[in-house]
């Protein structure tokens, strides 16, 4: 079980009486009932509080049922109760408990980001975390004049955002002293009890049958944020036990949090090493691959110089046929008989020693990347021509962890923008050539089928292998650190990031015998997908 759900576990444990034993010496809540009615009656002759005329009691009848009796009137709410409790226990509506406010509503311009003299720190929603909260540097101050009394909180104060999204709705903290300087904001609720209840209020009202409860009394408020009602909130239902047991709930939830957080943190650092070794684990594998040692070399493997030789013959037919244009800069690497690397282009050769990355198993080639590809590039485009189906253009959120993935928000342009260049092939690599991120320029995303109906944009890329056969070799080469090494090592700019073709076709690869490169790939495939399945 994860720290999150034994945490819950334990709260929905604690308000359903199964938490801690029973003591039938305790008082029972049905008097702790009436001492909280006093103090509230209290208040309403004080003029603190108005008098609620749907005040109700609710009572376990001698049939066994339910029962809530609202002035004179008395139904039968079997079908509203959730769960049997302890017989010295007993269900209450929400305002028998609290007395329901909210915080200041001010005027952005009375606020400020500087703590002064008399001024008042705001709480808002994002201050609230799960049964507690903070105070940080961003926090807005409003001059005390701007500020009621019972605004500022108080000690055994519950508080919770009343505005927020549907995930933060249930956030609730206690306030655990008296403050003179510190209040909430209008977007947040201020649960006062009318009796001394709420350090076991906020467990009770953090638990998982409360915070349903208030989830389903919330409505959506506009596009991102959801409001709980008043109203709604004051007809929920709360477990309430007698006085003695909730002091030993609170003991034993407190006993158990520490342990729980404990438990959480070592679940976390336990995922964020399962995580970081299997990416160190991934990266050493695809490392091992490129180099030639995942698998054995086989001397009856026809050589790279054969395979190369194949992928030239490819290039110049289509050259040919004008599908692509001639590369005056094409190169061949070969090892000299003094054991040196060299590169042949046109009548000129270089030694190039110094930039060969590393050794290379028997019966493979360097090769310029160029030499295996051609370099397409995006479709651009007027945003006024964008429709709502058409010719799909995938951008740069299309490339998942080299996956790519369509999307609903898609671009989609006419038919007079279609190019069968830069439509997308079976064994194509998209990669993103242009961005303001340093962490994603060069992200590559492989595509695996044809389509006659999806393009790239001008931000992205598209490397095409001459020779399909070559093209999962290559996945693998896109994926490794060897590669995001390289792009880092090339990519210019101070805003904006760029990939371009003749940093492409430079890049250097090595290239295995054909049927190696299966091998390889095979068990690279095999290795990286246990891993993602293994907890390690």
């Amino acid at each position: 079980m994860k720290a999150e759900e034994l945490r819950k576990s334990i709260l929905q444990l604690a308000i359903q009486g199964k938490l801690v034993k029973q003591d039938l010496n305790d008082v029972p809540a049905s008097v702790l009932l009436e001492r909280i009615k006093f103090e509230k009656e209290k208040l309403i002759k004080e003029g603190k509080i108005k008098k609620d005329k749907t005040d109700s009691h609710i009572f376990k009848g001698e049939d066994g049922s339910y029962y809530e009796k609202i002035g004179k009137t008395s139904k039968c709410i079997d079908d509203e109760i959730p769960f049997e409790l302890p017989s010295n226990w007993v269900f209450v509506k929400f305002k028998s408990l609290f007395n329901v406010g909210t915080g200041v509503n001010f005027k952005k311009d009375f606020a400020g980001k500087i703590e002064k003299e008399n001024s008042v720190r705001i709480l808002r929603g994002g201050n609230i975390r799960p049964l507690n909260y903070y105070f940080f540097d961003n926090d807005i101050f409003l001059d005390a004049k701007y500020v009621k009394s019972e605004e500022l909180m108080r000690e055994n104060d519950l508080i919770t955002p009343s505005v927020s999204s549907l995930e933060n709705i249930g956030k609730i903290a206690f306030v655990d002293k008296d403050y003179s300087n510190v209040a909430v904001g209008g977007f947040v609720f201020i649960w006062r009890p009318y009796f001394n209840l709420s350090k076991f209020m906020l467990y009770a009202l953090s638990s998982p049958f409360f915070v349903q409860q208030l989830k389903g009394v919330t409505k959506k408020s506009g596009q991102a944020f959801y409001n709980c009602g008043k109203e709604r909130l004051l007809e929920l239902y709360v477990p309430l036990p007698p006085l003695e047991e909730q002091k030993r709930i609170v003991a034993k939830i407190e006993e158990l949090m520490p342990l729980i957080d404990e438990y959480e943190m070592y679940e976390t650092l336990d995922s964020e090493l399962d995580k970081t070794l299997e990416d160190k684990l991934s990266k050493s594998i695809l490392q091992y691959a490129i180099q030639g040692k995942l698998v054995k070399q086989d001397p009856n493997d026809e050589p790279a110089s054969v395979l190369l030789e194949r992928i030239k013959l490819e290039k110049e037919k289509l050259i040919k046929e004008g599908k692509i244009k001639k590369n005056k800069t094409d190169s061949h690497i070969f090892k000299g008989e003094d054991g040196s690397y060299y590169e042949k282009i046109g009548k000129t050769t270089r030694c190039i020693d110094d930039i060969i990355p590393f050794e290379l198993q028997p019966g493979w080639m360097w090769t310029r990347l160029g030499c295996l590809i051609n370099v397409v590039g995006g479709t651009s485009y007027n945003k006024s021509d964008i429709l709502k189906e058409g010719i799909r253009i995938l951008r740069g959120g299309n490339i998942q962890s080299n996956h790519i993935l369509l999307f609903d928000d898609d671009v989609f342009l006419p038919d007079q923008y279609l190019s069968p260049e830069k439509t997308l092939k079976k064994n194509d690599i998209v990669i993103v050539g242009s961005t303001g991120s340093k962490n994603v320029i060069g992200k590559p995303g492989f595509f695996f089928a044809d389509d006659d109906n999806i393009q790239i944009g001008a931000f992205l890329r598209i490397i095409r292998p001459f020779l399909d056969e070559i093209s999962p070799f290559l996945n693998l080469i896109f994926s490794s650190e060897f590669y995001r090494e390289y792009v880092r090592t090339m990519v210019q700019g101070t805003n904006i990031y760029n990939v371009s073709a003749s940093h492409i076709n430079n890049f250097l690869v090595p290239i295995p015998p054909l049927e190696e490169q299966k091998r390889i790939v095979s068990k690279a495939n095999k290795i990286i997908f246990a891993l993602s399945k293994t907890n390690l």
